[in-house]
């Protein structure tokens, strides 16, 4: 080719100057040229706030620093030392990715070249067009090829619609009128630069990783009633769009994501999640899939499981349908009342006040002291509804008691004679100047007469005092300060927002009048209206009676995946319950829920299975929403509450789930977290990496069923969601079954999976609202509240104690009493609770039980309400006892009779007359069931009000402790029943049993009317003793089985209004109910008591024992039992890493569960496990596995013999011990465990005689000798049981290692084993010289140390049983037992080893020889088998001088010292 034809050279074309700056560069280096940098004095331009501002919006909008994309950092215009600007903005920019005009160009470049436009642009082979609905895998490609390229114009033909669903065709011209209608949206922007808020211009038709609207055009003229969800019609397969009723509400409608600010229109919100509407008049609701896959999570259930897993398909799916079958479609969402004027009312004086029903109150006294926020419900005559409000109370103040001296104290000693009487003056005086100290600028103060009963010891009961009020701003007194004038100071721990219930005398959610209401201009709530009041004076009850006004509440239920590479749990989908107009007052709803919603997402390592857009696009049971991200679900959870703004959050494991709901929040920086709650706020509730949910969520009380369910005394092994459904709503036990949080990704294999799980889940959440509907949770919650005077929030979260301490402030303050201050208790670092703590004084009496089986008809009586009837009875109070809050039980005495009442007995008498009136209300004829329903939620609260008052005088953390006076309740309780069974025994009966404040009578009676008039007899006798005290007729037992102290079995006789007796059984403190025995076990014993409380004979009841006993055996033997009755449960008292003893079961359990990730155990849960045989020679309790763990092994088997032994067995063994002609034997043998199981009294008989030489089971009962091989790479642990191990082939036990690869023969390093040798012994003889005693009872089996002086039998009698002797656990025997053993394992001189021998070295003979010498030398120090003639044939003070080897005791060394000790056996 010619050079002419040559292709010309490609040349460089420097476009941008890169090249000659390079060029010059090189010239510069090496050379003296240098860049010197000036110093410049100041590099900032200064402007002010509304330029700054204006600057601020400009650069969002501008692309002068470009995003980084998914890793979370965007700049938000902001300049680095700005602050104190609100969070929105940042969230705003970081949500909305704003590009500038470069930006736009470079992605609008990008997308020329992209891969969509390449395969979109590409030539079809084939004639027929494919469908882009026809192929799912190929609809979700281009789905996520179209999330990223979103087009700048919106053109009806270009609309990106949602890959789940199909819209309608519309009209040409309604396509222009949405377009005009946005494009009119888009020009409105926000002219108010004076709140300095800063947010994100909307943009356009923007699609949203979230489910947004599905078109947001078409959202905009479509005429149903829908949201954004995924709904199917069975005829047109169309989805409904959110309706618009008018262009005005359209202009207040948000369709961007736009985060509110304080100047911005909260209700913007609501039009995406306006309710939804099927009419299902009009036509057939379409069939649901009736595959419902089984849940083995991703392991197959073993075959030797025979509990049946299943869910029964068909009645879940009516269930499912039935109640998930309609939403309310006239549901009014809440509108935009931010606009609106405060509503106002007129009182009974004629002044203009604001009504306002509060429901719940927060304070933070450290970030925010003086301020208390009320939540609650107000009702807007311009619209008709009742909206929520947050009122703020502000310039709450500190106040505090100043107590003056009598004399002013002074510094100078000796002057005695010269004492000056102190004065209120000298007392404003001194705290003026300590004020000044402190920094308090400012207080008012004047002279009170306040009364005082409580813990300052000394202080007057009734006195002058210095009331002094200051800002809370100004930091508190401290409480232990005193002066010259001051004596003490009392209130300085009270908060705001108790000085504001008390002083106001609010008690309970209830209406308020506030006076000279302000607007405020500050949102600092999400609630619809926000109020001011600057004087808490303002705040009146308003004592009329009024309507309540409905609530809104929300269940949720959140489905968490553990994410293994991560090691965290993820949110992958939450399913959400609403009732907008839920009457608290009143039956519960039905249906109890009004919409329902699902949002879900898939695990961030798990990807959607194929044809999953087909499967939930078909879901219609109920609205389902799909997100690709975790966030993008949280935020929508957010917006779904802020909309619906519901008044009460109900839950299940709240503690968890609600916790991990925030922890995602905060961790993925969800914007405007703060909308879980009602209060605005940035930086989370997180106390030592905790969320507080009671401030997350402050002004949405929540409702925890597993907190409800304990505070009722549900009398339950577990409270986990499913025992709560069986025992609540009667459910079976597969109708609920936990799914983990590791079991959750296998969820998401196959469609058909993902629509089980959300089935799973909504049902779940239906079941967690059901039993709260169940159980009247939240009207008893309402009216404790009322009655104690505290906050809904605390009534629902905390203890009885508290409410206690509320009801007794409000009593005190009002009969003008100083009350006491919070108790403040620091503990040490050394202090660990390692036990239960002492009693602080002594409880009720508990009468010896007269064990046995009874025929004859028995009658339990009881006192009513005991502890408050003696607080009645005798005038107990603070008011009433000198002394009581600090004094001894001793030093206190009962008050005279004339006394006035005291503040306690009058509010207990209160309560209980409450309570009477009430009942009698309840008995009224032709009364409502919602009326009679109120009253019995009534009588309860004033029920369990007026028991638990004795419980605050004796809580140690309570204000109103009195130890004193607690004691002086209980010991006049023991003597109130002391008398009784006394006056009982007068009357010719016998009492076989007393308990605190009832007692059992053996009338020997068998007819029911003659018993019951035995009772009234014994009524009248012993009521006419006391005034408030009432004995009254409990029950009559047909049988019982009484055990002992608090444990017996019984059958009660009921007599019904047709004259028929009702027999049924009533369990007390037996193992049967109790949660660390297997279900197994528990049922076992019930069928025995069956028979044991039946009309058969006795030797009938034996004989269905004996077979029970047997088929039990041998179906747990065969595997043919279900594997939930062989959990075995237990609860954390407290965190598992917190113990001091991890030894514990389900300690261990909790620890190896948390260590593997997914659900974090914690205090107060319970933990479920079983005892499995692993193959090891572990205790039973290091044997302890998680039926997960178990299910997850094909190397665990169940341990048979651990069931029947241990759980069974001791079962059926303490049921059985007062029927005659059944024994601990028969039992074993019934269960097979005769060669197991050996009663301690036969083994301590054996043990008795001293063994004899030749004796050939000797040694059937010592231990084996363990040491680790030397082998640095084997280390395998070698057990040594004899001289000949016949596992190895018949070689002596030295010769090799017990793991066969290993090459290091044991005799090598004779001199080790000789050691382990040295140290058995030594741990041996430590142990026998423990001298501890066991109980030979099977039953108690107790063991101790204490050994009585004297005893007339041969063996000391138990202490704690009184039935069985005491033999020492290690006896003399043994132990000589065990040295003979050790010395037998290395005696291989005998004739059948020689053969043996012959085949080793000499140096493994010198090793045994050695080993042999050593033991023996110990042997030889050992004087059990030797007889000292010296001793026997010595005189009396040579026997004195020996006294230490006298008869019975036993010298043993371990041969560390050279002198030899002799013991004497006779």
């Amino acid at each position: 080719m010619s050079d002419t034809q040559c292709r010309a050279k490609r040349q460089k074309f420097d476009k941008t100057g890169r090249l000659s700056a390079l060029e010059k560069l090189k010239q510069l280096k090496g050379s003296k040229h240098k860049y010197e940098v000036d110093e410049l004095e100041n590099v900032y331009e200064e402007v002010d706030e509304k330029e700054y501002s204006k600057t601020v919006i400009e650069r969002q909008n501008d692309d002068w620093i470009i995003d980084d994309g998914e890793s979370g950092y965007i700049e938000d215009g902001r300049e680095i030392f700005d602050d104190d600007l609100d969070d929105e903005s940042i969230q705003e920019a970081r949500k909305h990715k704003v590009a500038g005009p470069r930006k736009s160009k470079k992605d609008h470049a990008k997308k020329k070249g992209n891969i969509q436009n390449m395969l979109m642009n590409m030539s079809s082979k084939r004639k027929t067009d494919a469908k882009l609905d026809d192929d799912s895998i190929l609809g979700d490609l281009m789905s996520e090829l179209k999330k990223d390229d979103i087009p700048t114009q919106s053109k009806p033909k270009t609309v990106l619609r949602n890959k789940f669903c199909t819209t309608p065709k519309l009209s040409e011209k309604n396509v222009e009128k949405k377009i005009e209608l946005i494009s009119g949206y888009e020009k409105m922007q926000c002219d108010d630069d004076d709140d300095l808020v800063i947010f994100d211009k909307p943009e356009k038709v923007k699609m949203h990783k979230q489910a947004e609207s599905i078109t947001q055009i078409e959202n905009f003229t479509s005429n149903e009633n829908s949201s954004q969800t995924i709904i199917d019609d069975s005829d047109n397969s169309e989805v409904r769009i959110l309706s618009m009723q008018s262009e005005k509400d359209l202009k207040e409608t948000s369709i961007s994501q736009v985060i509110e600010t304080e100047s911005e229109n909260l209700e913007d919100f609501s039009a995406d999640f306006e309710d939804d509407s099927i009419d299902h008049n009009e036509k057939p609701k379409p069939s649901i899939n009736k595959e419902f896959i089984k849940n083995k999570s991703t392991i197959q259930m073993k075959n030797k499981d025979a509990e049946e897993e299943n869910f029964d398909l068909e009645n879940f799916n009516k269930s499912l349908d039935i109640e998930f079958e309609t939403q309310i479609s006239n549901i009014e969402m809440p509108t935009d009342t931010t606009e609106v004027p405060l509503p106002l009312v007129t009182n009974a004086n004629k002044e203009e006040v604001f009504r306002f029903y509060w429901w719940d109150a927060y304070e933070d006294p450290y970030k925010q002291p003086g301020v208390v926020y009320l939540f609650g419900k107000v009702f807007v005559p311009s619209i008709k509804e009742y909206r929520s409000c947050c009122l703020t109370v502000k310039n709450i103040p500190r106040r505090i008691y100043l107590l003056p001296r009598v004399y002013v104290k002074t510094s100078l000693k000796g002057n005695d004679d010269e004492e000056q009487l102190n004065t209120i003056e000298d007392v404003y005086k001194e705290f003026n100047q300590f004020a000044n100290k402190l920094g308090i600028k400012e207080f008012r103060s004047c002279k009170v007469s306040k009364n005082y009963a409580f813990e300052q010891e000394g202080t007057p009961a009734k006195s002058d005092y210095l009331e002094v009020r200051y800002s809370a701003n100004y930091p508190p007194v401290p409480s232990d300060y005193s002066g010259p004038s001051i004596e003490s100071v009392f209130g300085t721990t009270v908060n705001s927002l108790e000085l504001f219930l008390i002083e106001r005398n609010i008690k309970g959610p209830c209406w308020l009048d506030i006076k000279s209401p302000l607007p405020t201009g500050v949102q600092t709530s999400w609630c619809k209206i926000k109020v001011n009041c600057m004087k808490m004076e303002n705040i009146s009850v308003f004592s009329e009676s009024q309507t309540l006004p409905p609530l809104v509440i929300t269940t949720l239920n959140i489905r968490t995946s553990f994410n293994a590479k991560l090691q965290q749990n993820e949110i992958v989908m939450i399913t959400i319950l609403m009732h907008h107009k839920y009457h608290i007052d009143k039956e519960p709803p039905k249906p109890p829920f009004q919409r329902h919603f699902c949002l879900i997402t898939h695990p961030r390592d798990t990807s959607w299975p194929r044809q999953a857009r087909e499967v939930l696009s078909n879901i219609s049971y109920t609205t389902l929403m799909k997100f690709e991200t975790e966030t993008d679900l949280l935020e929508e959870l957010l917006k779904i509450i802020n909309t619906a703004d519901p008044d009460l959050l109900i839950g299940y494991d709240c503690g968890f789930q609600f916790d991990i709901l925030m922890q995602r929040m905060i961790t993925l920086k969800v914007s405007n977290w703060s909308r879980f709650g009602r209060l605005r706020r940035s930086i989370p509730p997180l106390i030592r990496g905790k969320v507080n949910l009671n401030q997350a969520a402050a002004g949405r009380p929540i409702c925890d069923i597993q907190i409800s369910a304990k505070e009722l005394n549900l009398k339950l092994r577990s409270y986990d969601l499913q025992s709560l459904c069986t025992a609540v709503l009667k459910k079976k036990e597969n109708e609920c079954k936990e799914i983990k949080s590791g079991e959750c990704a296998s969820f998401y294999d196959t469609p058909n999976k993902i629509d089980n799980l959300i089935k799973i889940t909504l049902t779940e959440a239906l079941y967690i609202l059901s039993i709260v509907f169940e159980l009247n949770v939240l009207p008893l919650a309402l009216q404790i509240t009322c009655i104690a005077g505290n906050v809904m929030s605390r009534t629902l979260t905390a203890g009885r104690a508290e409410r206690n301490e509320y009801l007794l402030l409000h009593a005190f303050h009002l009969k003008n009493y100083i009350t006491p201050d919070k108790r403040v208790t620091k503990k040490g670092k050394n202090e660990e609770n390692t036990s239960k703590k002492k009693a602080a004084y002594v409880g009720g009496l508990v009468l010896d039980p007269k064990k046995g089986f009874y025929d004859k008809l028995i009658l339990l009586m009881d006192f009513n309400s005991l502890y408050p009837s003696i607080i009645q009875e005798y005038n107990l109070c603070f008011t009433t006892i000198p002394g009581a809050a600090y004094a001894e039980y001793e030093d206190l005495s009962i008050p005279e009779s004339n006394l006035e009442f005291g503040i306690i007995p009058t509010e207990i008498c209160k309560l209980v007359e409450s309570r009477g009136e009430v009942k009698k209300l309840m008995k009224t004829p032709n009364i409502s069931p919602e009326l009679k329903m109120q009253y019995n939620i009534r009588q309860l609260a004033l029920k369990l009000t007026a028991n638990s008052m004795y419980g605050c005088l004796g809580a140690t953390h309570c204000r109103f402790y009195a130890k004193g006076l607690a004691a002086l309740v209980t010991a006049k309780g023991r003597e109130i029943l002391q008398h009784t069974k006394s006056l009982v025994e007068k009357l010719n009966y016998e009492v076989i049993y007393g308990d605190t404040d009832s007692i059992m009578i053996n009338t020997g009676l068998l007819e029911y009317e003659e018993v019951f008039s035995v009772g009234k007899k014994i009524k009248q006798e012993v009521n006419k003793l006391y005034k408030r005290v009432e004995l009254d007729i409990d029950g009559v037992f047909r049988y019982l089985l009484l055990l002992q102290k608090k444990k017996y079995a019984a059958v009660i006789m009921t007599k019904l209004p047709n004259g028929q007796i009702e027999l049924t059984q009533e369990h007390k403190g037996l193992d049967i109910v109790r949660r660390d025995w297997c279900q197994l076990a528990c049922d076992v014993g019930r069928k025995i008591l069956d028979h044991l409380l039946s009309d058969k004979s006795c030797d009938d009841r034996i004989e269905q024992i004996f077979s029970i006993l047997h088929d039990v055996a041998q179906n747990v033997r065969e595997n043919q039992v279900p594997l939930s009755s062989l959990i075995i449960t237990k609860q954390l008292s407290k965190n598992p890493n917190e113990y001091p003893d991890t030894k514990q079961v389900h300690v261990q359990v909790a620890l190896r569960l948390n260590k593997e990730g997914g659900r974090m155990w914690k205090a107060g849960d319970t933990i479920p496990y079983i005892i499995c045989d692993d193959g090891t020679e572990k205790s039973a309790t290091e044997r302890a596995y998680h039926i997960d763990e178990y299910k997850k092994s094909d190397s665990l088997k169940i341990d048979v013999n651990y069931y029947l032994l241990s759980q069974i067995f001791p079962i059926v063994l303490r049921i059985c011990e007062p029927i005659e002609g059944i024994d601990d034997v028969l039992l074993a043998k019934c269960l097979g465990l005769e060669n197991i199981y050996k009663s301690r009294r036969i083994i301590h008989q054996e043990h008795a005689d001293i063994p004899l030489l030749m004796e050939e089971d000797r040694f059937r009962y010592c231990l084996p000798l363990k040491f680790n091989c030397r082998s640095e790479k084997c280390q395998s642990e070698i057990i040594i049981k004899d001289v000949v191990n016949e596992e190895l082939g018949n070689r002596l036990s030295l010769a090799s290692c017990s793991n066969s690869e290993c090459k290091v023969q044991p005799w090598t390093y004779a001199n080790t084993i000789q050691n382990v040798v040295t140290l058995s012994i030594r741990e041996l003889v430590n142990e026998y010289y423990n001298g501890c005693l066991e109980c030979e009872n099977p039953l108690c089996g107790d063991q101790t140390q204490w050994i009585p002086l004297d005893f007339e039998s041969l063996y000391p009698i138990c202490r704690k049983c009184n039935d069985g002797d005491l033999h020492r656990v290690f006896t003399d025997t043994k132990l000589y037992n065990q040295l003979c053993f050790y010395l037998h394992l290395f005696d291989v001189n005998q004739s059948k080893y020689k053969s043996l021998l012959s085949q080793y070295p000499q140096g493994m003979r010198e090793a045994y020889d050695s080993l042999k010498e050593a033991v023996e030398k110990m042997l030889r120090r050992n004087a059990f088998s030797v007889v000292c003639l010296d001793t026997i044939f010595s005189n009396n003070d040579e026997q004195e001088e020996i006294s230490s080897l006298c008869a019975g005791t036993l010298e043993i060394s371990d041969g560390l010292d050279n002198e030899e000790m002799v013991g004497n056996i006779y």
